[in-house]
């Protein structure tokens, strides 16, 4: 990550600024031979998106642009399936977020909740949707990437689970 007087810790949290300023983790969420259909997985961020240039900025991106990715942009969250978005919700710019993306496994007894995502935002069940194959999620390029646009967000967390925390 390129450190400046617009990016870095900034009261406890990852500030990045900038279009030449990213900060890339280096963790696949769902690699190619991740059993989500019977694991399942839960991703959960909590971060402030501080100052729009755009709304359609990606603030954040968690995943493969090309199979299943999350992008975070200043208004809104958004699951995609490729270019398909699959579920979202919305927020206002200088909110503190707290999000999670649950994927809910096939072998769950609930019926009625197999192969659903999840999206809680700050502590609300606010969406589900049938998520399709699990298989299209998967892929090996996808990493975490914070920045790289005018936009400013403040990421204070970041957690994978290997499994849809539920309420059971």
């Amino acid at each position: 990550m390129s450190w400046d007087d617009r990016s870095g810790w900034i009261d406890n949290s990852l500030q990045v600024q900038g279009v030449g300023t990213t900060a890339v983790i280096n963790y696949c969420p769902i690699p190619s031979n991740y059993p989500l259909e019977s694991w399942g997985k839960t991703i959960e961020i909590e971060f402030i998106p501080v100052k729009s240039d755009s709304d359609n900025d990606v603030l954040i991106r968690i995943g493969d642009n090309a199979a299943g990715h999350i992008d975070i942009k200043p208004t809104g969250a958004y699951l995609y399936l490729g270019v398909n978005e699959i579920i979202h919700t919305n927020y206002k710019v200088g909110e503190r977020i707290k999000l999670a993306f649950v994927f809910n496994t096939s072998n769950n007894t609930d019926l009625y909740a197999n192969n659903l995502v999840y999206i809680i935002n700050n502590g609300i069940l606010e969406r589900a949707r049938g998520f399709g194959l699990a298989v299209s999620y998967g892929s090996d390029n996808g990493n975490i990437t914070i920045g790289g646009t005018n936009s400013i967000v403040k990421v204070f967390t970041i957690r994978a689970y290997d499994k849809a925390l539920t309420y059971q």
